[in-house]
């Protein structure tokens, strides 16, 4: 919790064989290059019901190195902090990302060809800059094939976060009247909806959604009245 998920591997692989897979993959599953903290990442995601998600790579010496992180959301697309994708807490939302980092993960490590002779490996500068790519018995490694969404990814149906959006907007009917489990119970709500809207529990997602976001709006107004109360500015 509030570290970054990190792990470095071995692939032994040219610049361009990571360069071509990462951008092929960060690309299909909708994530930009974009500055961070005077960082290049890959982000994906910025709006009120789902927070963003940050990969990073970067190669040298034939080795991978990956990072990858969520923001906190204090309210509906208000994000701050950041955290990893391991441990129980969110697990939800850590999933998705877990996923996709796994997926890049396979995609790297993936053999080039099947049953190919040994190919020769690269020569490399002292910069470890890629040279010419690996020839195979004098010719150039046939061109990488491109990334094929993985298949447990668009199978998988998020049904399950569209009822527990449900369960909190009906727990919201209650929970606003103290502000200080209104707020996460919408707010979780809202995040578990946005994500089980894509599920095939649409309609239970919508319903949470809608529950979520009006309890939402009454936990507000009810703490700031009872601010307004307790300052003596307002008098029932």
């Amino acid at each position: 919790m509030g570290q970054r998920f990190v792990t470095n591997f071995m692939i032994n692989r040219s610049e361009e064989f990571v360069w071509s897979v990462t951008q092929d993959f960060f690309a299909k599953e909708g994530f930009q290059l974009t500055e961070y903290k005077g960082e290049r990442v890959w982000k994906k995601g910025n709006g009120w019901f789902t927070g963003p998600q940050f990969m990073k790579v970067e190669y040298g010496n034939g080795q991978v190195h990956l990072e990858a992180w969520l923001k906190f959301a204090i309210l509906p697309g208000v994000y701050c902090g950041e955290y990893g994708i391991d441990g129980a807490l969110f697990f939800a939302v850590k999933a998705h990302l877990r996923t996709r980092v796994d997926a890049l993960i396979r995609l790297l490590m993936q053999p080039i060809g099947m049953s190919r002779p040994q190919m020769v490996q690269p020569l490399v500068n002292n910069n470890t800059s890629a040279v010419p790519p690996m020839a195979w018995q004098g010719q150039p490694v046939p061109p990488i094939q491109p990334y094929q969404s993985i298949p447990q990814m668009p199978a998988r149906d998020p049904k399950g976060q569209a009822v527990a959006s449900l369960v909190l907007g009906l727990v919201g009917i209650i929970a606003w009247v103290i502000p200080l489990f209104g707020y996460p119970v919408c707010i979780i709500g809202m995040i578990m909806g946005g994500m089980g809207i894509k599920s095939s529990k649409r309609g239970l997602a919508v319903a949470g959604l809608v529950l979520c976001i009006l309890f939402l709006v009454a936990t507000l107004i009810n703490s700031i009245l009872g601010v307004l109360i307790m300052s003596g500015s307002y008098y029932l």
